[in-house]
C-alpha cells in the first residue's frame, strides 16, 4: 500500500533525468480486467526501464498510457532516492511520492468525510477531474458523491419543496454511476443544530432522510444539496485505486458540498494545497492539447 504525498511539475523541480525501474500500463490493466473477452492490452515494452530523459518519456506517453517507477536523478541526486510514480504528458509530467504503509498521505484507516480528487491519469468519463465526498469508507467497501457535475434538473422539479432549501445552484448534481435513479441528499447544519434525520459524516456535513418533511429543518440547515446516484467500491478497490495513483485524498472544508461553483472545485481543492501540489490545477485536460 502506498501514499500519495506530494506533486510536482519535473521541470521546476528541475529534474533532468529519471531512471526507470518499473513501468506498467493503465491500458493493459483495464484490458485484464475485462477479462477473455475484452480486447488485448497494449503491452509495454521491457525495454522503456532504464535511464531515460524526460523528453523521451514525454514522447513514449504519446504511444503507450503508462505511468512507472522511477528513481530521480539530475539535480534531485543530493537528496535520499526515493520512489515516484512518473505521469507523462505530450509537453509536461507530473510526479506523485508514494510512500508504504499509508493512504493519501495518512495511516490506514477511514477515509469517511476526506475528499477524493480525480488526479490527470484518472481518465474514466465517470470520474475524471471529480471530486468526491467519502460518505462512508469500510473495510466492506465505501461510498461517495460526486460533488462537481452538476445537471440542469432543479431539484424543485422533481422533490418538491426540497428545492427551496437547496444550495446554488439549486439544481441535481450526477452523484456518481451507481443507481442513478436513487437519491441521496446532503446537508450543512447550523451550528449548535441536531435536526431530526441527520446523519453525521464530518462535522457540519451529514447526509438526512428525503422522506421528511422539509419544513422540518429549516430552521436548522443551511442547506442541501441532492444527489442522483453515488460512486461505490468493494472492499480494497479504493484502497488499490489511490495506491495506483488515480485519486489524491485531501481534506474536506466545510464549504465544499454546497460549493456554488461546482465546475471550479477540482482546480480549487488542489490550489489550496499549496505548494508543488497546485501545479497540478493546470494540467491540461487533453495532454495532447498541451
Amino acid at each position: 500500500m502506498h501514499r500519495i504525498h506530494d506533486t510536482c511539475n519535473i521541470r521546476e523541480r528541475g529534474w533532468s533525468s529519471v531512471r526507470v525501474v518499473r513501468v506498467s500500463s493503465h491500458r493493459e490493466k483495464r484490458s485484464q480486467k475485462r477479462g477473455p473477452s475484452g480486447s488485448p492490452g497494449r503491452a509495454v515494452p521491457a525495454t522503456l526501464t532504464g535511464d531515460r530523459s524526460i523528453r523521451d518519456w514525454i514522447g513514449l506517453s504519446r504511444t503507450f498510457g503508462c505511468t512507472a517507477t522511477v528513481i530521480t536523478e539530475g539535480r534531485a541526486r543530493r537528496a535520499a532516492l526515493r520512489e515516484w510514480i512518473l505521469v507523462v504528458g505530450r509537453e509536461g509530467a507530473v510526479a506523485v511520492h508514494h510512500e508504504p504503509g499509508m493512504i493519501g498521505g495518512m495511516a490506514r484507516g477511514s477515509l469517511t468525510g476526506r475528499l477524493l480528487v480525480a488526479t490527470p491519469t484518472l481518465r474514466d468519463p465517470n470520474f475524471e477531474r471529480t471530486v468526491v465526498l467519502l460518505v462512508a469508507h469500510e473495510p466492506a467497501g465505501a461510498l461517495g458523491v460526486v460533488l462537481n457535475r452538476a445537471t440542469e434538473v432543479p431539484v424543485s422539479e422533481v422533490l418538491g419543496d426540497w428545492g427551496s432549501l437547496a444550495g446554488s445552484p439549486p439544481v441535481v448534481f450526477e452523484g456518481g454511476p451507481v443507481q442513478p435513479e436513487a437519491a441521496i441528499c446532503l446537508a450543512r447544519t447550523r451550528p449548535g443544530s441536531e435536526p431530526n434525520g441527520f446523519s453525521q459524516v464530518s462535522g457540519p456535513i451529514g447526509t438526512v432522510d428525503l422522506s421528511r418533511d422539509p419544513e422540518s429543518l429549516r430552521g436548522s440547515v443551511e442547506g442541501v444539496r441532492v444527489f442522483a446516484g453515488y460512486a461505490g467500491w468493494d472492499g480494497g478497490q479504493l484502497e488499490s485505486e489511490i495506491s495506483d495513483g488515480s485519486w489524491f485524498v485531501f481534506d474536506a472544508l466545510p464549504g465544499d458540498p454546497l460549493f456554488p461553483q461546482p465546475d471550479d472545485l477540482w482546480a480549487l481543492v488542489l490550489r489550496r494545497q499549496g505548494g508543488l501540489t497546485a501545479a497540478v490545477a493546470h494540467f491540461p485536460a487533453d495532454p495532447m492539447l498541451n
